[in-house]
């Protein structure tokens, strides 16, 4: 489907090209979510990790530890200052998304948090 729009608007095609690879998780990747100004990802991995890429340069800015197992999702807030992370922990992790500082863990639901 991507390739069949690029054929109607030549000018998107240099936006779908392979810009460079994020590499640094040690296990699968199960999110990623643009920062509401679109220079930053942040990626969620079984690897109990969240981190914080830059999106212009694919550049590590910060590795937030803190899950005790698969982090599922993530999410920023929308002035972009802070992340969500669910975990199958049982967990929802607020962080400073500008320092990597863990503001607070909310803990009680019953399963796995998606």
């Amino acid at each position: 489907a991507i390739t069949q729009s690029l054929g109607q608007h030549p000018h998107l095609k240099d936006f779908w090209l392979e810009k460079f690879c994020l590499e640094g998780h040690s296990k699968n990747v199960m999110c990623v979510a643009w920062s509401p100004d679109g220079t930053k990802l942040a990626s969620a991995s079984t690897d109990k990790t969240v981190k914080i890429w830059n999106a212009l340069t694919g550049e590590l800015i910060s590795t937030l530890e803190g899950h005790s197992d698969v982090v599922r999702s993530v999410v920023w807030s929308p002035d972009g200052t802070k992340l969500a992370s669910a975990s199958y922990d049982k967990t929802v992790k607020i962080w400073n998304a500008l320092t990597g500082e863990l503001i607070l863990t909310l803990k009680g639901h019953s399963g796995s948090v998606y």
